[in-house]
């Protein structure tokens, strides 16, 4: 276990693309935390890796699962199927670390990511360290793969453990390949907690950190059909409720998530793990 001032430095400088002044100040608020000393309470790295059903089930899963320790920006564990979406061993994941995920963005995509990461871990990191294991950060960008084509990847981080001096030190992140159903460039972060129903989002386009509103219970019913290809007299029949009242709900979503077309609001859904 290493303390907070004998922890290891990032390799920055290591990525083919020139250091981001952004990321090197995301890096040393990352690792200047005031992190508890001594054992975690719990060791992820060791069950993970003592765990080979556990690990055949995150491997078969379509999205990518890694653990990441805060404190070192290392990976203690990533799923092996990251060399079937990517063509990476997961090797060289654990072995770069957050370095080398970072290497591998798209040299548009790597300033406006890292812009929009600091604005969310600049609010995270205000919040009381009681409510930040209710909270998730989700975000998209584009990542090359080892034939130097590029897929767009949605990245979902839940808090997987807070120190006993109120620190993050662990993520549970999860990958999903949206190159299929995401065209445009604008890249999209937000912090939210569901159980706090709190929200916000910022975009490269409009990177100001906004409130976005929760959607309903019958909201989610509705853009989690919408999903599924269901158009509005389908819903209507399947929820026992209006044509009209279906297109009411799917007005004040837009609304609500401030887009612009169902495609852009399922986008959204998937993005805050609302389907």
């Amino acid at each position: 276990m290493h303390s907070p001032m004998s922890m290891p430095q990032v390799p920055v400088s290591a990525s083919p693309k020139p250091a981001s002044a952004q990321f090197d100040r995301l890096v040393r608020q990352w690792q200047s935390r005031p992190y508890a000393a001594g054992p975690d309470a719990f060791d992820f790295h060791e069950w993970l890796h003592n765990d080979p059903v556990l690990r055949l089930f995150l491997t078969q899963s379509p999205c990518l699962t890694w653990v990441l320790d805060m404190r070192t920006l290392q990976y203690d564990f990533i799923s092996q199927n990251v060399e079937e979406m990517l063509g990476y061993e997961a090797e060289a994941f654990q072995k770069g670390g957050v370095a080398f995920t970072m290497s591998l963005l798209h040299p548009d995509d790597f300033p406006k990511l890292t812009a929009l990461m600091q604005r969310l871990w600049d609010y995270l990191l205000a919040q009381p360290a009681s409510a930040l294991a209710t909270y998730q950060l989700s975000g998209d960008y584009r990542i090359r793969k080892a034939d130097g084509g590029y897929i767009r990847l949605l990245e979902q981080n839940s808090i997987l453990q807070v120190d006993r001096n109120g620190q993050i030190t662990h993520l549970l992140g999860m990958g999903s390949d949206i190159t299929s159903w995401k065209k445009d460039h604008n890249l999209f972060a937000s912090v939210h907690s569901t159980e706090l129903n709190k929200c916000l989002q910022c975009t490269s386009e409009d990177p100001q950190l906004k409130e976005c509103q929760q959607l309903s219970v019958r909201e989610r019913e509705i853009v989690e059909l919408m999903s599924h290809g269901h158009n509005s007299k389908q819903i209507a029949d399947r929820l026992s409720i209006s044509f009209h009242t279906v297109n009411t709900h799917r007005q004040k979503m837009l609304e609500k998530t401030h887009t612009r077309n169902s495609g852009g609001l399922i986008q959204f859904a998937i993005r805050h793990g609302i389907i």
